[in-house]
């Protein structure tokens, strides 16, 4: 079954939505100086990729007829989970500045259990794309150690961001092969799902 014309331009428009919203969000980071820091444009791809992977496509994928029993329920239940994180850490980052990355280390090893369990239980294209979007929390609790032994992320001046920084040269080469290999998978998955043979 092939998806509906609604499916295809609610995912170009989402896509485009959050292309505008990174670019502007780099720009009031490095050139207005918004609080969290300067942030380096691999750390700001990932973050774009997260949000799209873990709070936007989840909500397009539910919108879509196609999904059903154990990996609407996956998708249902990440939705949960990832709502919870907005709430708890952005409250940390944002109004208390008490942030301590140590809370989305947790909240990514719950979703990560969360989304290999449905994967297992699963198949085909969805339950590969579960253990894809699990698979992504991996570098993710890497990248939220290095912020805690990097960077101060509490307090009057918080960082929240890697900056572009010979200093950090090794983890935002990291970070830039993350971002591909997310992209690729979520290219092949743009193929099957959203035109299937």
């Amino acid at each position: 079954m092939s998806p509906s014309i609604s499916d295809l331009r609610r995912t170009g428009l989402a896509l485009g939505s959050l292309l505008i919203v990174t670019i502007l969000f780099g720009y009031g980071q490095n050139r207005l100086g918004f609080m969290g820091g300067r942030i380096a444009l691999p750390k700001l791809l990932w973050l774009a990729t997260a949000i799209w992977a873990w709070y936007i496509q989840p909500f397009l994928l539910l919108a879509d007829y196609r999904l059903k029993g154990v990996e609407r329920q996956a998708i249902l239940g990440l939705i949960l989970l990832m709502g919870v994180r907005a709430v708890v850490e952005g409250g940390m980052l944002y109004a208390t500045r008490n942030w301590n990355p140590i809370y989305g280390v947790a909240f990514n090893f719950l979703a990560m259990t969360w989304l290999a369990w449905s994967a297992w239980r699963g198949r085909g294209l969805l339950a590969a794309h579960l253990f894809a979007l699990s698979l992504m929390f991996v570098p993710e609790c890497g990248f939220a150690l290095y912020m805690k032994s990097q960077f101060v992320t509490a307090g009057a001046a918080p960082i929240y961001f890697v900056p572009d920084d010979p200093r950090y040269y090794m983890i935002l080469q990291l970070t830039w092969a993350a971002v591909v290999a997310a992209w690729v998978w979520q290219l092949y998955f743009f193929r099957y799902w959203l035109w299937p043979r």
